[in-house]
Order: structure tokens, then sequence, then C-alpha cells
């Protein structure tokens, strides 16, 4: 019996028991006297043997994918592959770069056997990762090495350095120009992916170049000024003016004497690398400071020379102070002088630390203005033709195509020439009413040739002589009123500041008659 179930057929004195149960045998003797024995326990002991993939069933060739058996204790395995005991695989893990048909034999301490399923590895090809260097990879800050992976149509790329991924960088090639360790993964349509060898770059640095002067670089002839580079224990030094070498000049500082634009090109022997200052260190000799006219030096009446030196774009701390006939210009102190009174000017460059020189006088001249004087016969109006351009005007309005000495007469009206003289001043002549019939009255009847004016420079007084009764009108250059008289015969100009004005002389009907400039000096 088993579990109390009579086993058919089993009616011998033996029985062998193949499954798990409670077994029993009721034996009966010749009288029908039967009697059961004890229960035994047979119990069947075989092990779980269950195997699993923890790389999955397909794996890129090349690579490595992990089996593993059910773990209990006491058990011992055996794996196989197509069937066939792998020597030495006895662990309940075991890993392999081949394909194929794989199972295990597990066995219990009791020496019981089960054989696991059986799982099949196939593998995909794997890519090759190989990178080719377009030159050195140990170079100086600035430079580069292109480092190229080898190409299949289906091949995507992905570079790395130390820090991880390299944004962007996607493509067959990557330049490097930063030391560091760089490698590439490439990944095949199949998933499958290679990594490169790492390739460290260095970049070595670059000296560090740059120049300090010792003092200003705005030098009088005779000085000096100490030019320093960075001083470092094993460099070497290389100075330059005007792109040219300099002989012997390889120390890290350089005593410069004369103008020039100064560079130094610093070498580190350790790593071969060298660098030089980009933009110049410019110094400049003052050996004969002088006046230029940024204008001409010669100007027409009412206007201006404006005057610098051959230092006036030099920077720093360079000061400037203007004379006027060797007397100093209070304020003048700027790089730049407008004149506006003829003589001689000159200016004081002072470089603190360095030396002050006076340039030698340039003098400027003021031209007057042309006074053309306008005559009429037989219809047309005349001036002189000694000026260089002219245009004729009737009642302020231009005559069209009246651009010579001489125009007709168009009728009565209020007729006046402009002129341009030699010299390039111009000026209108006074205007003339030409009431018709065979002349011109004058204003007021009156020609500015009938005024005078006098002294001019003047000092305390000014006297206007005029045939009628006349009004004057000083201004200063730059328009301003500052004397109005009427009946002007003797004007007191004392109070008035030393300068050039504007005298204009005015009719009693407001007609203008002449307008001169007066100098106002005590000198």
């Amino acid at each position: 019996y088993v579990g109390g179930v009579a086993i058919p057929g089993a009616l011998a004195s033996s029985y062998m028991a193949s499954v798990g149960g409670s077994y029993q045998v009721m034996v009966t003797n010749s009288s029908g006297c039967s009697t059961t024995s004890i229960p035994m326990l047979v119990t069947v002991d075989v092990p779980i043997a269950v195997i699993t993939d923890a790389g999955g069933s397909t794996i890129c060739a090349g690579t490595t994918t992990t089996l593993n058996a059910t773990v209990g204790v006491g058990l011992t395995y055996q794996w196989l592959l197509d069937g066939v005991a792998i020597t030495g695989a006895n662990g309940s893990s075991y890993s392999t770069t081949d394909t194929g048909s794989y199972s295990a034999i597990v066995t219990n301490s009791t020496g019981c056997s089960a054989t696991s399923n059986v799982i099949t590895i196939t593998s995909n090809p794997s890519p090759t990762a190989n990178v080719t260097l377009s030159g050195p990879i140990t170079f100086c800050q600035g430079g580069s090495v292109m480092m190229t992976a080898n190409y299949e149509a289906d091949y995507t790329y992905q570079w790395y350095n130390a820090a991880g991924a390299i944004s962007g960088a996607t493509v067959q090639s990557y330049t490097a120009g930063a030391s560091d360790g760089y490698y590439v993964i490439v990944t095949n349509s199949y998933g499958c992916t290679a990594t490169s060898a790492t390739t460290n770059v260095v970049a070595n640095p670059l000296p560090d170049v740059t120049i300090t002067p010792s003092g200003p670089t705005l030098l009088c002839a005779g000085g000096s000024v100490t030019l320093n580079a960075a001083a470092v224990a094993g460099y070497t030094y290389q100075w330059y003016v005007g792109g040219s070498v300099i002989a012997g000049a390889t120390n890290s500082t350089y005593l410069a004497t004369t103008g020039g634009g100064y560079r130094v090109q610093v070498t580190n022997p350790a790593t071969g690398c060298s660098d030089e200052t980009h933009a110049d260190t410019v110094v400049t000799v003052i050996n004969a400071a002088i006046v230029m006219p940024i204008t001409s030096a010669s100007y027409c009446w009412g206007s201006s020379a404006l005057l610098t030196t051959n230092v006036s774009g030099a920077t720093g701390t360079v000061t400037y102070q203007w004379y006027f006939n060797g007397v100093l210009i209070p304020g003048a102190t700027n790089a730049i002088y407008n004149a506006t009174t003829p003589g001689d000017y000159s200016v004081q460059i002072t470089i603190p630390g360095s030396c002050t020189t006076m340039t030698p006088s340039l003098t400027v001249s003021q031209y007057p203005l042309p006074d053309p004087i306008v005559s009429y016969a037989g219809g047309i109006f005349y001036t002189g033709s000694y000026y260089v351009t002219y245009q004729w005007y009737k009642d302020a309005s231009m005559i069209a195509g009246a651009t010579s000495s001489s125009t007709p007469s168009t009728g009565s009206g209020n007729y006046k020439v402009q002129v341009t003289d030699t010299n390039g001043c111009q000026s209108f002549s006074d205007a003339y009413i030409y009431t018709g019939g065979s002349g011109i009255s004058y204003v007021s009847g009156v020609s500015k040739v009938d005024v005078r004016i006098y002294p001019n420079p003047a000092q305390t007084m000014v006297h206007i002589e005029a045939p009628i009764q006349v009004r004057a009108l000083i201004s200063g250059i730059d328009g301003r009123s500052v004397m109005n008289i009427s009946e002007a015969k003797d004007i007191d100009v004392s109070t008035l500041p030393d300068g050039i004005y504007m005298i204009t002389i005015y009719d009693t009907d407001g007609q203008k008659i002449k307008t001169d400039k007066l100098v106002k000096s005590v000198n």
C-alpha cells in the first residue's frame, strides 16, 4: 500500500518504490490471518534545476553574458554546452562569450541530480573602435590634434573625456585642444558598441607675456625707460622693435632709449612653447617738439587757426601750456589750441618724471577779407577782375549765372556781389540801391570809404568820422552785442576786455554802411 491505497500487482514480499509516500504491507498466512506493517515514509530528494540568462539570449560578439542556476544549500553544479560538460564550470553561475545551447546538472547532498532547461545563446557582430591621430598629442596651448575613428556606414560615434560625454561630439572625428584623456564609443546598427583606447592629450601652457614699463613711455631726447617682461627662471627672451630683432636683447628687461613699437618673445625651453606680446608697447621720443597747424596757419579775418603739437596724440600724464608772443595764455592747457589772433604761438610740454621742453614758435597770420567795390556804367555793374570767384545778388536773391566780375542790371533793386580772393577769403560788397537812370545811389548816400574808425587797435577810445550822424554796434566774435551807441563819434572802450570785436556802422535809417574788425588791447 502507499498512502493507504493498494498498489495494483504489488503482491510479492518486496516492492521497489519509485515515488514518495507512506508505504505499508499486509501479510496473510495459510490460516487466512492477516496483519499490516507499520508505515514507512519514502522521500524522493530531487533538486530543482532552472537556469536564467542575465544578459539576454542574444549578445554582441565578444561581449559576456552570465547564466545563473537555482541556488541552494549543499548543491553542486556542472554546466553543459551543447550537452557536453564544460571543464571547470562548477559554480551556480557561468559567464561566457561563446554562442551555443547551455544547461546545468544540479546535484544535491544526497547525490540526487536534475538537469536544467536549455538556453541558446546567439550573437550579433560588434564594431571596432580604433583612433588615428593627425599629429602629436603633446603641443603648445593654441594647438590641437584631430582624432579620427574608423568608419563603417552604420556606425555612430560619441566622444568622451574625463568629465564624460562631450556635448555635440558625435561625428567620426574630434579635434582636441585641451589637456585631457579622450576616447570614442562606436555603436553599430545592432546596438553593439566598442570603446577605443584612451588618448592622453597634453596642451602645454604658453609663457606669460606682458610688458610693464618702469615709467613714462613718452621721452625727451636722451631719456630712457626700462621695459620689463615677467622673469621666470629658465625662460629665454628676445626683444623686437618695429618687428625687427634687437641684437643681444635676450634678458627679461630692456632699456629703451629710442622710439618705436617694442615686443618681446618668451620661450619655455622645457616645453618648447613660446609666445609674444600681441600689441606694441610704443615708446615715443620727443627729439624736436614743434607746433603744427591742424588747419592752415593763415586764416581769413573772423576765422581761426587750429594748432597742435607733434606729441598731441600721446596718452598718460603729458601736460601742455600754450604761449602767445612769449606770454603764457591762461587756461590754454590742452594738446590743441584754437588761435583767433595773429601772432607767434609756442607750447611748453611737460612729461612728469621725464622732461619739460618748449617748442619753437609758429607764426599765425590773418588774411583781410576782400573789399569789393561796385561801379556802374552802361547798364552793367562792375567790380574788380582780380578775384577768384563771383556771385551777384539782387534784393538778397542770387542772380543765376552772374558769376563773373560784371553783370547787367535787371531793373531797380538792391545789388551786391560776393567774391572769393586768392587766399580763399570771402565777403560781400556793400549793398547798393539802383534807382534807374544812369547811376548808383549808395545807401544813405554814404560810401563805407567815407567812414573812418580809428585808432585800431584801440586802448581806451575809438573815434568815428562820418559825413552823417551814425550809430555804432560793437559785438564779440560770437555775435553777442557788447555796446550799442547812437550818435557815435567818440566811444570809450576802456572797460572792454582785450580781444577781437566787430564794429558795424549804421545810418539813422538803420541801413548798414560799414563793418570792420576792432582790436582792443592795452599794449
